[in-house]
């Protein structure tokens, strides 16, 4: 007969991971059933078990990802999650872990009898969100989850009175300590994979909203290789002044994959695509908690391989809807259909974020007709209800050199409130 597959769904998860095989839980705390998480995508069951703490087991078939809220009465230190994994030969089952809408680590689930898997980390009182995805199914390879806690936590304490903090308008990540200068070709790793960006933060005026404009290059990254250059950051109409004037953090993401066949080496639509938009998110989930960036004033843009990101995975992974909850995503040139399982989109973010196409009629490269570049795109989401446009240039090729700081900015102007 053949083994079931798993994948296994609870609570919180921050900071380094350490695997343990028993744990001690303050009974006050409330404990995350399995059974009561809700299915993001794939085939998932809920069965009983007597060998579960609530008579229950969830269970995930394939390839998928569900979400559970934790609650703590007190700030917490560890989180104990009981588990089981099934392998297959002499690989584990793996799930990347998310923690409010930050990626934090992929982890093998290395036992086929119930443990307790336990995180360890900083954490405020409260509700908190974990997502886990299922990523390597493989013949009877899975997991199954019994229930989670938080542990180690402190009595609560009343806090010492201080005056109000005012608030900025809108969704503010209220991060802080992030330095209010540029800084070029800096690294960055998810714990999978490791890359480079530019950030701009300087010169912007932080008593105001200051928002975020998001922006991945082309094939071979010509423009962010060459940071002095006009063809994509300087100069009076460059993405750096376009960000600046508009009070926009600039964020570049230098694409992880360094292999790739076209454009002399880097692109994100070849390879773990899907992998190397986590990165991304993770990237920009990190930058957010640095600085106090207002989720409603977000532009996300990509040119060619960059607008391939934007249309057919940085959307439909759901990363623009936990990064941006007002604003506008700009593909230029390429950008089609979604390449990957598409998340569910809520009914606000699609009213208020407006997605725009910007392509040439001669353009050989990502011709306008493909459901792969912006007819595809144009097409899917705008069957889906979103807000879209789609400017065709007559007598323009791919060659969009210069162009790119106009083409951001007329939509910023129009979509992105002041």
């Amino acid at each position: 007969m053949k083994q079931l597959r798993y994948v296994l769904l609870s609570g919180l998860m921050v900071g380094s991971l350490a695997f343990a095989q028993s744990a001690t839980v303050l009974a006050a705390e409330q404990i995350t059933e399995a059974e009561n998480m809700t299915r993001e995508y794939g085939t998932q069951e809920v069965w009983s078990d007597s060998t579960a703490s609530g008579g229950k087991k969830r269970i995930l078939w394939n390839n998928g990802a569900a979400y559970g809220t934790l609650k703590a009465s007190g700030g917490f230190t560890q989180i104990d999650i009981r588990a089981k994994g099934d392998h297959y030969g002499s690989a584990y089952p793996k799930v990347d872990v998310w923690v409010d809408h930050v990626f934090i680590k992929t982890i093998s689930l290395d036992s086929e009898y119930w443990k307790t898997f336990s995180v360890t980390g900083n954490w405020a009182a409260g509700d908190h969100r974990l997502y886990l995805e299922y990523t390597n199914d493989h013949k009877h390879r899975g997991v199954i989850l019994d229930s989670a806690v938080a542990a180690n936590v402190t009595t609560p304490t009343e806090p010492t009175p201080t005056e109000p903090v005012p608030t900025i308008p809108g969704d503010n990540t209220n991060g802080s300590g992030g330095a209010k200068t540029d800084q070029t070709f800096l690294s960055y790793s998810n714990g999978t994979y490791t890359s480079r960006y530019h950030l701009y933060a300087a010169g912007l005026d932080w008593t105001k909203p200051v928002g975020a404009l998001i922006y991945a290059d082309g094939s071979g990254e010509y423009g962010l290789k060459n940071p002095s250059s006009t063809y994509l950051l300087a100069g009076t109409n460059g993405l750096v002044n376009v960000a600046k004037r508009n009070n926009m953090v600039l964020i570049t993401p230098f694409a992880p994959n360094t292999a790739c066949a076209d454009g002399g080496g880097s692109c994100w639509y070849q390879g773990d695509s899907v992998g190397y938009t986590k990165w991304a998110e993770s990237l920009v989930q990190d930058i957010y908690t640095k600085y106090p960036i207002d989720k409603s004033r977000v532009a996300m843009g990509g040119y060619s391989s960059g607008a391939q990101l934007a249309a057919r995975y940085w959307t439909p992974s759901g990363a623009a809807q936990r990064t941006m909850n007002d604003g506008v995503i700009v593909s230029i040139s390429c950008g089609g259909n979604p390449a990957m399982t598409e998340t569910t989109y809520t009914t606000a973010f699609k009213a208020n974020v407006h997605m725009n196409w910007n392509t040439g009629d001669q353009d050989d490269s990502c011709p306008h007709t493909a459901t792969w570049s912006t007819n595809g795109g144009y097409t899917h989401y705008t069957n889906l209800g979103f807000n879209t446009s789609r400017d065709i240039l007559p007598g323009v090729t791919h060659n969009r050199s210069g162009q790119f700081g106009n083409i951001v900015e007329a939509q910023i102007k129009e979509h992105v409130k002041l």
